[in-house]
This record gives C-alpha cells, structure tokens and sequence, in this order.
C-alpha cells in the first residue's frame, strides 16, 4: 500500500504535504504512527488477511488504543466510531470521493478529529477513500472484538419515527440471533446494535407503531443476513396476480421499416449492403411467420 511521499523523510514529507493541500498542517500524532511499521510486532484483536482496507483499519486502531501523544505524554484518546456515523450521515456530492479536498473542504474540517481527517487525505491520496466503508468495517471488528461484542447492523425504512420502534426492533433481533446460536462466535459477548436505512425497503400502510410487524427490515450479523419480510395483503396480492396475468408473452414487437445505411462507392461495400439487406429481410420475415 502506498503512502502519501514514500521516498521523503519525516521532514519534507510533512512540508511537501503542506504546500500541496492549502498549508494543510499534519497532525503529530498521526505522522508519528503514520511514519511507522505500526501494523508489524503488535497484537491485533482479530488476524486478517492483509490488505489495504485492512492496514487503514489498522492505523486507526493504533491511534486511538494508543491514547499517549508521543511527544506530549498527554492523553488523547478518541473514539473514532463517531467520526464514521459522522460521515455516514452527511449528504455529499456525487464523486465527493476525488473531488474534494477532504484536508481543505470547510465540510470536514470542523466535523471530524484531525487524525482521522489524515486518514481520509490518505486515503484521497491513494485512490482508496471510496472504500472507507470497508475500512469502517474491519475497525469496528477490531473494536467489537477488543470489547466482546458482536456487530447488530439493523436496516429498515426511511421511518420518521424509528426511535420509537428501536426496542422492538432490537428484541425482534435478538430473538432472531437466538435461534441461530451459530452466529456468536464466542459465549458471554454483548450484543450492539446499529440502525440503517435502506431505501428499498416498503412502509406499512397507516401508522408505523401500529404495524410493526408489517415492517420489511432486515439484520446484519458475523456476515449473515437475516430478512423479515411481511406476507403481502389479500388486496396487494390480488393486485400483482392480476398484473401479472395479463402479461401476453406470446407478443413479439414487429420491426420497423428496415433503414438503409449509406455505404461509401466500390464492389466491396456492394456485395456487402447487399448481404445484409437480405439479412435484415429474413430477420423480418422470421419475426412475422416464424422459422
């Protein structure tokens, strides 16, 4: 994986860095682990196959189980999980990813910790920060692990409101997760829960406490998707029935006109509109009568 100038010392790194990004000033403590094999000689909760996504992760990790400024010894400790639901519910532009300047753009600077503002311009650098989806994933796992907790990601409608119905949500998932002992790894760890939305997702009909149970969620655990579909009513299913039955698959769409394509002067060109003119006539013919 590359880093930002992988040639240059800590010095004109820092400097180069900074004339590039609008006297963008690294974070010391960021530089200071970024500047070393912080993903070699240390024990991480859970041993992943190593990539990209996986050494970003990583990084952050470092920072914020390392809570000792280097230099200072003051602690600063973080939780970085907050800069990630932070990002998540922010309403960027298409191709935000490349084409703002995440260390510059006044839409990150007072939102997130410096640190993880270098990770982002890290990323930017690289081409990569269209991933940090999965970068938040495996942190979360790095995290869940270190706390003995498992991941609940719960996924639902654009509900107005949803805070309402999270307890019954959550028990729903819990009694799911129950009857799948399989999807707990180890006894004893708590579960945390996580809500989403899903815009493909259909609302119930009347109000939304009312009819819970007709809610169409769906929950995310150790990589296992759990859906809760709600059966359709006796008029929605009368409704798709009677659509689909009238659907004639035995039409076929007759072709247009054939068009004629201008061909440039010469035998070859000749022989050859000539060959496909008669190939468009028997596809027309075929299409009329059959085979």
């Amino acid at each position: 994986m590359q880093r930002f100038y992988p040639t240059l010392s800590r010095a004109t790194h820092v400097g180069k860095l900074a004339s590039q990004s609008r006297n963008y000033t690294p974070p010391a403590r960021a530089v200071a682990m970024y500047e070393k094999d912080y993903h070699l000689n240390y024990k991480f909760p859970v041993d992943l196959i190593d990539s990209s996504e996986v050494r970003y992760a990583q990084f952050l990790y470092r920072l914020q189980e390392d809570s000792v400024h280097p230099k200072s010894g003051n602690a600063s400790k973080h939780d970085f999980a907050k800069d990630f639901l932070a990002l998540q519910e922010m309403k960027l532009p298409i191709f935000w990813e490349r084409e703002l300047d995440v260390s510059a753009n006044k839409l990150f600077k007072n939102r997130f910790h410096e640190n993880f503002i270098f990770l982002m311009k890290w990323m930017q650098s690289n081409g990569d920060l269209g991933r940090i989806t999965e970068v938040r994933s495996y942190f979360e796992l790095f995290m869940n692990e270190k706390n003995s907790k498992v991941n609940v990601s719960i996924f639902t409608p654009a509900m107005t409101k949803l805070g309402a119905s999270k307890p019954w949500l959550t028990e729903k998932a819990k009694k799911f997760i129950k009857s799948e002992p399989r999807l707990l790894r180890k006894k004893g760890y708590e579960l945390s829960f996580s809500f989403h939305t899903d815009s493909t997702l259909r609302l119930p009909k009347g109000e939304v406490e009312k009819n819970l149970e007709n809610v169409h969620f769906y929950i995310e655990v150790a990589g296992v998707r759990i859906n809760h579909e709600p059966a359709l009513s006796m008029e929605e299913t009368a409704a798709k029935q009677h659509k689909e039955s009238n659907i004639d698959y035995s039409k076929i769409k007759v072709a247009k006109a054939i068009i004629e394509t201008a061909w440039d002067g010469g035998v070859e060109t000749s022989v050859l509109s000539a060959y496909f003119e008669q190939l468009a006539k028997t596809d027309q013919e075929e299409q009329l009568y059959g085979v």
